[in-house]
């Protein structure tokens, strides 16, 4: 991972390619990728000298504790979003729905209009992302009814 994208913070940890065997949810991943770090490039253009460094982030224990609290309990074995499609597809939801959160609750902080704009606007981005996986789920893995 570039110091772009980290702003020379380390890298997360935990990461590994997904398995996947539908090549519809392999591009969509791809697209989904892409526009992860064209958000990042984009907030850290908007907040300049006020952009910091990526904290070490364990992504593969962030989406287990994630999962074990959704449910209420310990899964054996853990929640590792990289299994499957529907796995994938499910931790993509849960990343995008904690970016819808943690946008909004931020949104009243910013004192700078300019950054709050942006950051409305990746809100925006990241609730139409948000909405778009959980339709895919819907779509790929729950039957017609």
């Amino acid at each position: 991972m570039s110091d772009g994208l980290t702003g020379s913070g380390p890298p997360p940890i935990g990461c590994q390619q997904a398995n996947f065997t539908n090549d519809d949810i392999y591009s969509i991943a791809m697209d989904v990728a892409n526009n992860e770090i064209a958000h990042v490039n984009y907030l850290r253009t908007a907040l300049g000298n006020y952009s910091v460094q990526c904290p070490l982030v364990n992504i593969g224990d962030a989406f287990s504790a994630a999962a074990n609290a959704a449910l209420n309990t310990t899964l054996s074995p853990p929640f590792v979003p990289y299994t499957n499609d529907l796995y994938f597809l499910t931790g993509a939801f849960i990343f995008e729905d904690l970016g819808v959160t943690a946008y909004k609750g931020a949104l009243t902080s910013f004192q700078s209009s300019d950054i709050m704009l942006a950051a409305a606007g990746e809100h925006t981005q990241a609730a139409a992302l948000s909405a778009y996986i959980l339709l895919l789920d819907f779509e790929q893995y729950l039957p017609a009814v």
